[in-house]
């Protein structure tokens, strides 16, 4: 067998398993009510839907084809695409902002000790005062230094009193940039018109968001993704030593920011690496082996500087952590293994990290209670553990907001008499009842089934090493927020790469009745 048709059959291999994957997701979706459990948690986890999640992925995969088949008739010049594209981009940010100026609030949990700290910092005061949470969850010590920066130059605007406003600004102009690099992805591997279905979808979903009017990785994160696909899918960046230097740099940052980003990195590793391994005859010959030396040296110096610039702008910060104290990645793992909240955050498990002594015996009772767990589980319980936490992480359009946006911690008065009204009955779910808010969750998840319905066709039809790439990163996600904590919100920076997925199955779905009955329809 040769080595290309062994490529092609990893390929394959990749279409297959993102299409099983992604059934089992959907599946789990729409028959949750046959999970005991989750039922009874459904009053934490579950939004509030008139409709059942099989009416709801049907109107959703509906109402996306009614809309890609109005823009696919449209015909429009690539450059008039191009502008008018960033005007109706530019003008939607503006009004993002000034929508979110009117609803936002104040919010405790992790999000206020950021805040706090970032205050006492501005203000000259000893942060070290935090420095016990901070010594738990160093992840977000490069936040904490972010929300420095823009904290400082909100003083210097003189918006001291509106400084987490400031927050919002940059997280809105963040999800302006991810909108853009988005339909520019979508331009590169499809077309124009599908990258207008594509924004559309991205409006829909994440624009609208309140998820936006909460300062944290959730949406500082939302541009890593697709920076990263960006960057190597794209021709953004003729000189490739370069775009493997930004890419790098973009990697270590977004990890630094949010953990789950840095699978988007190992996606594109495994799919472009197992392309030079199959073109290693003609990578090595003469004429290309500078190419690669000079790749090999951007990536070191990418992965180098992006962590020499971490490292160096959280010391900037001047707060003094134990790293015994840390939590890693075996402490979520051992939640995650938490049959009794479905993986989700628990005091107890917290309270049983904080009392190891160290870093090494906490791993070691870590990992020896998520033995224990797994042993008491059995492989019947523990795949339906699997099951439950994906239907958590899977099954709320809203990312959970009727979950965890409502941790009020200062409700700010009314910026305007006609529009703050509306925005707070919209998306505040308690002190006071939004009674809108009912029509925005049914919306939300009918958008969210049907990306998810299309999302299940995308490994049908032609794909290259481009959707792949995203396939591959989905099916990563999926085991890691399997395993890890389960969060509904950690969907919400990769929701641009399920609008990818589903227009892949948007196409298939177009061009099915037009397919000859002989043709394969998982063909390579």
């Amino acid at each position: 067998m040769s080595s290309i048709s062994i490529f092609r059959q990893r390929g394959m291999l990749v279409k297959i398993v993102f299409f099983l994957i992604m059934l089992a997701v959907v599946l789990l979706c729409l028959f949750s009510n046959c999970f005991n459990h989750v039922i009874e948690c459904e009053s934490i986890f579950k939004p509030e839907t008139a409709l059942s999640n099989i009416w709801c992925g049907l109107i959703g995969v509906a109402f996306v084809a009614i809309i890609g088949m109005a823009f696919f008739k449209l015909r429009t010049s690539s450059n008039s695409g191009k502008y008018t594209f960033l005007i109706v981009s530019a003008l939607i940010c503006v009004l993002q902002m000034f929508f979110v100026w009117n609803y936002y609030f104040e919010t405790n949990w992790d999000v206020g000790t950021l805040t706090d700290a970032a205050r006492d910092a501005v203000a000259g005061k000893d942060i070290n005062v935090h420095e016990h949470y901070f010594s738990e969850n160093p992840n977000n010590l490069l936040l904490l230094r972010i929300f420095i920066w823009i904290f400082t130059l909100a003083h210097w605007l003189g918006m001291g009193q509106s400084d987490v406003f400031l927050l919002l600004v940059v997280q809105c102009l963040l999800v302006w940039l991810s909108g853009a690099m988005l339909f520019q992805l979508l331009c590169k591997m499809r077309d124009g018109r599908t990258a207008c279905v594509g924004y559309l979808l991205f409006f829909s979903l994440v624009i609208v968001s309140p998820w936006v009017s909460i300062p944290y990785s959730d949406t500082m994160a939302l541009v890593f993704p697709l920076a990263m696909l960006w960057l190597a899918l794209t021709s953004v960046c003729r000189k490739r030593s370069v775009r493997l230097f930004l890419l790098c740099l973009v990697a270590v940052v977004g990890y630094k920011i949010k953990p789950q980003t840095v699978l988007v990195f190992a996606s594109l590793i495994m799919v472009y690496g197992l392309r030079l391994i199959r073109l290693r005859k003609r990578v090595l010959r003469r004429p290309c082996r500078k190419e690669l030396r000079n790749g090999a040296i951007a990536v070191v110096a990418g992965l180098l500087i992006g962590a020499v610039l971490c490292a160096t702008a959280i010391k900037s910060i001047g707060i003094h952590t134990r790293s015994e104290s840390a939590f890693g990645f075996p402490h979520y793992l051992m939640m995650g293994m938490n049959t009794q909240t479905i993986g989700s955050y628990t005091e107890d498990d917290v309270a049983f990290s904080r009392a190891c002594p160290n870093r090494k015996e906490r791993a070691k009772a870590n990992f020896s209670e998520t033995g224990r767990r797994l042993q008491k589980m059995g492989v019947g319980v523990f795949f339906q553990h699997i099951a439950e936490k994906t239907i958590v992480n899977y099954f709320d359009g809203t990312f959970g907001w009727g979950w965890e946006g409502n941790f009020y911690k200062k409700i700010l008065p009314p910026k305007n008499a006609t529009i703050s009204p509306v925005a707070r009955d919209l998306y505040y779910t308690t002190w006071p009842r939004g009674k809108y808010y009912h029509l925005w969750a049914n919306f939300a998840q009918i958008m969210w089934m049907g990306l998810l319905m299309l999302s299940l066709l995308a490994a049908f039809g032609k794909t290259g090493r481009r959707e792949r790439t995203v396939m591959l990163a989905l099916v990563f996600l999926t085991i890691f927020e399997a395993l890890f904590e389960a969060r509904t919100r950690h969907l919400f920076c990769f929701a641009p790469l399920y609008i990818l997925t589903a227009l892949q199955g948007l196409h298939f779905l177009g061009g099915f009745f037009k397919r000859k009955p002989k043709d394969n329809l998982l063909q390579e």
